[in-house]
């Protein structure tokens, strides 16, 4: 399996349009959840990063655990590539985020009930290796720019087994979850995290496609 985190130096972003998905879309299974600042903003982020990863095979527990598990493997990957800190301070706001999406993901009844949900996404707005607000326009651009990025080398090494429709809505749940705490948090969003539960993405199709181009272990940065 392979981790792919993408940050890159606070510079002007061109603001991608985001994937539309028709009104009503159903996001079945994700659940996400962000953190920000309130009060003024200060200087810019000189950093940013993307982490994307899910690998659940059919029938077995997914690489990344389940829950908490999953919040770890999220944490400690930016940790090692060196992106994030361990500073005190960064660790609540991310475990924070990131287990309400578990939960929300766990809640949704669309494709059934479910028991249990992991983390397949994580996007920090960062300085010194910290978590740093930025304003939602801002924040925004450098998501869409990191995805784009992961989309140029191919999601299939980052999302095994998820096809087209699934990045997609998931990239939305991104950019929605962006708006909805850039309302809660206007003078900085740090955190969004984003997790699906045991029933997503939905099994309908082959997973071979995806699986044959997993790249060996290792970590992009």
């Amino acid at each position: 399996m392979m981790n792919r985190i993408r940050f890159v130096a606070a510079v002007a972003i061109m603001l991608v349009a985001a994937m539309i998905i028709p009104s009503g879309t159903a996001m079945a299974g994700i659940g996400s959840q962000g953190a920000g600042i309130s009060g003024s903003g200060g200087p810019m982020p000189d950093n940013d990063a993307l982490y994307l990863f899910d690998n659940k095979q059919y029938g077995a527990a997914p690489a990344q655990g389940w829950g908490e598990a999953s919040i770890d493997h999220a944490y400690q990957s930016l940790v090692r590539s060196g992106v994030l800190s361990t500073w005190s301070g960064n660790k609540p706001k991310f475990y924070g985020s990131c287990r309400d999406a578990v939960a929300r993901a766990i809640a949704d009844r669309s494709d059934g009930e479910a028991r249990q949900a992991r983390v397949v996404g994580v996007a920090l707005s960062l300085r010194n290796r910290s978590l740093y607000g930025t304003n939602p326009r801002d924040f925004r651009a450098r998501f869409d720019g990191n995805w784009n990025k992961l989309a140029a080398d191919g999601l299939g090494n980052d999302l095994i087994g998820w096809d087209a429709n699934w990045a997609g809505r998931l990239r939305y749940q991104f950019n929605e979850q962006i708006e909805m705490t850039g309302r809660a948090y206007p003078a900085g969003v740090q955190v969004i995290c984003v997790a699906v539960n045991e029933l997503q993405p939905a099994t309908r199709y082959s997973l071979s496609v995806t699986t044959q181009q997993q790249a060996p272990a290792g970590l992009s940065v």
